[in-house]
């Protein structure tokens, strides 16, 4: 299926590896200049031969950020450009079980990377869209703040409030054909979720292999989600066919809330 998206821009935001990556490369399959956004230089670079190796026949480019930083992340699009499609992703806050004992300075930190610099960048970006005529947003969100669990007090709360900040900005752009969109995944195997699951063993007393195989088990397809069909869900979100599709959350779970 040809997405109508060739030769458009995009920009990445925690492209070097994990979701971020896999969304990079399957817009750059698409035919699309991808820019990928991370914190490591080396990584990016490594990131974008990968992309370029497997087909991406346009340059790719990477810029160094610190995507903690709101100030940072909102000045992404004066060093990269406005792009037709923007990505935004970030790594996850440490998961911690008291969520009543977690301080102020874990709180705003969490909410700058995960509300507070996205926020910035979409809004950054957002009317130039909408001046062109076109601009897909997707943010790389979870499927836990549909149903919260303990633990994940950081990383839920500031995504459940971009979610609800682009809902109402969604309404505002869309008849400029500018979506905006939400990624939930559930149990996508990455380093992410292999880390989340080893502080969950560690913190019920039970080994990882037991854990893993009581987390496919409630999982209908009977399997863990693999990052090449999240990213494709990505791409079809950022081309043109998707322009009747805003404001939604679109949950990748493999079919846990049925």
């Amino acid at each position: 299926m040809d997405l109508g998206i060739q030769g458009r821009q995009a920009v990445v935001c925690a492209a070097s590896s994990g979701l971020g990556f896999a969304c990079a490369e399957a817009l750059a399959r698409e035919g699309v200049a991808v820019t990928l956004v991370g914190r490591d230089q080396t990584r990016l670079d490594l990131a974008a031969a990968q992309i370029v190796a497997v087909g991406g026949h346009l340059p790719v480019q990477t810029v160094v950020a610190d995507l903690s930083d709101p100030l940072e992340y909102g000045d992404l699009a004066s060093r990269t450009g406005i792009p037709d499609i923007l990505v935004t992703n970030g790594g996850g806050p440490p998961v911690l079980y008291d969520s009543i004992g977690i301080g102020n300075d874990l709180w705003q930190s969490s909410m700058d990377s995960l509300f507070h610099g996205p926020v910035a960048l979409i809004n950054a970006c957002v009317r130039e869209m909408c001046a062109r005529g076109f601009g897909r947003i997707v943010n790389i969100s979870s499927a836990a703040v549909l149903s919260p669990k303990s633990g994940f007090a950081l990383s839920v709360s500031p995504r459940a409030a971009l979610i609800t900040y682009c809902d109402l900005l969604a309404r505002e752009v869309a008849k400029h054909n500018v979506t905006m969109n939400h990624l939930l995944p559930h149990s996508i195997e990455t380093e992410r979720l292999s880390a989340n699951l080893a502080a969950e063993a560690a913190h019920r007393g039970i080994s990882l292999e037991q854990l893993r195989a009581q987390r496919v088990s409630t999982i209908p397809v009977q399997r863990l989600g693999g990052v090449q069909e999240f990213a494709a869900y990505c791409a079809f979100l950022c081309g043109a066919q998707a322009g009747y599709v805003t404001g939604r959350k679109h949950v990748i779970d493999g079919g846990v809330n049925i």
